[in-house]
């Protein structure tokens, strides 16, 4: 599943994915991908942090509730505190 709201960085993505034989899910934002993991089972999200409405750490912390599915983060941020960030949300949360 890729979730980010740039429409042509998830069609490029999907279209390289697509082409190496994966199925393709998106969401444009996080709501929408909360809702559609209750739906279908991924076998890896990769997620954008700066999403509308619900952030990429936020949507993060909503799987790991539910799934240990692999997530990876995609993000143009560059700053420590985002990477320690996501770090810490993508552990088990217990």
């Amino acid at each position: 599943m890729i979730v980010d709201d740039d429409e042509a960085l998830v069609s490029s993505l999907g279209a390289g994915l697509s082409d190496e034989g994966f199925t393709i899910l998106s969401a444009a934002n996080g709501k929408d991908a909360v809702e559609r993991l209750k739906c279908e089972n991924p076998d890896l999200v990769l997620l954008d942090l700066m999403l509308p409405g619900m952030d990429g750490i936020s949507v993060c912390r909503m799987i790991r509730r539910v799934s240990q599915i692999p997530v990876i983060m995609l993000t143009a941020r560059m700053m420590r505190w985002t990477k320690s960030s996501g770090l810490r949300s993508a552990r088990t949360i217990t």
